[in-house]
């Protein structure tokens, strides 16, 4: 690998370099041997071949960790997801990145029916909106607000969310989406 590297970069190696030494793990070659035209012995083709393969299935574990990582998107398991907004709720906090929305939202009501219908009232305003349950397991759910225009920070709640937590009076939701991070809390109004 090293002495593609070499090639590829055209570069040439100091004998005197300390990299160029035979190394303190017992190894009795040098890396002059790696020069175009100079030949390996029997030993350093096997430690090249062996270093490849073992590069090799390091990358390939790593991509695997990371793909298993990036699937693992669900934090807690939500019972009765598909039932869990059915009701009238207070959205009592939005945060948008490091922007705490939570002063101009203050005062929305949300009421999820049965079926995915949905009616948002406050600030003298109304919406007709829905709600879907994306995944009944682990709480995934898609907002959508009709009628409401793009300045109005009822957009920000448009969006698939995550109930990271909930309890008999309130949803902890994060936005699905890593990259536009979002958080919000909804309150159960009795």
């Amino acid at each position: 690998m090293v002495a593609e590297l070499l090639i590829a970069t055209g570069r040439s190696i100091d004998p005197s370099h300390p990299c160029c030494q035979p190394s303190s793990f017992g190894a009795s070659w040098k890396w002059m041997n790696f020069i175009p035209g100079h030949s390996l012995n029997i030993d350093q083709k096997k430690f090249l071949i062996m270093g490849t393969f073992k590069l090799i299935i390091s990358l390939l574990t790593c991509s695997v960790i990371i793909v298993a990582c990036e699937n693992e998107d669900y934090i807690n398991p939500v019972s009765n997801a598909d039932k869990l907004l059915i009701g009238n709720w207070n959205l009592s906090e939005l945060v948008k990145g490091n922007e705490d929305l939570t002063s101009e939202v203050s005062g929305y009501v949300f009421s999820c029916t049965p079926g995915g219908g949905m009616t948002v009232q406050g600030h003298g305003k109304n919406f007709n909106g829905n709600w879907t349950c994306m995944d009944t397991t682990h709480g995934v759910y898609n907002l959508r607000i009709m009628g409401c225009n793009s300045n109005d920070v009822l957009n920000e709640c448009m969006d698939d969310w995550q109930i990271i937590q909930e309890d008999s009076v309130h949803c902890y939701f994060t936005s699905h989406d890593p990259s536009h991070h979002r958080s919000m809390t909804w309150e159960r109004i009795k």
